[in-house]
């Protein structure tokens, strides 16, 4: 809830994945693939962590445009809410399993296996609808630049195979004038 009082930007964002997202949790005593957590009435979420997660790796990736703090930055001046983040899939639409490509395991020595992964994956279209709230010092250009990363790097399993990728739609909540959608 704003007021007069409250220096933080509110934003929307909205993220639309243009290819399959992942699951996050790993737990192979339960399951031998990476799944989705759920929330209690067993729909498929990100949490917010999730989110900020991926904001603090574009903010590493771009080190070199703005700054080596901007990632430590991040983590005091941008907040995610709420906590349980839901996917909403397209119509008709429903959690699969996805096998991904094998990859290498090191170990000790010159020692290599090759596993093939599954994991449980949301359709391209599913959305996620959050809300960041900006204290003074992260700019509107800032957050563009985070998202845009995003576009062609992915979040959460296998983004370097490509899996996660999105549109996103940044709007400011609290006027219209801060509006900018991609």
């Amino acid at each position: 809830m704003t007021d007069d009082t409250d220096v933080r930007q509110h934003y929307d964002l909205t993220l639309i994945f243009t290819e399959p997202i992942l699951g996050h949790k790993k737990d192979y005593k339960t399951a031998p693939h990476s799944y989705f957590y759920k929330n209690a009435g067993g729909h498929p979420i990100l949490r917010d962590y999730h989110v900020m997660g991926f904001l603090k790796e574009a903010a590493q990736a771009l080190n070199d445009a703005y700054g080596d703090e901007l990632r430590s930055i991040l983590t005091r001046k941008v907040f995610i809410e709420p906590k349980e983040i839901l996917l909403t899939l397209p119509d008709g639409a429903a959690i699969s399993i996805m096998k991904r490509p094998p990859h290498l395991i090191r170990r000790e020595g010159e020692k290599v296996e090759t596993r093939e992964e599954t994991s449980e994956a949301a359709p391209i279209g599913t959305t996620v609808s959050c809300e960041l709230l900006v204290y003074p010092g992260v700019e509107a250009e800032v957050l563009t630049a985070l998202l845009e990363y995003g576009r062609m790097k992915g979040m959460g399993l296998g983004r370097n195979q490509g899996f996660g990728r999105f549109e996103y739609k940044l709007e400011a909540a609290s006027n219209g004038n801060g509006r900018q959608t991609r």
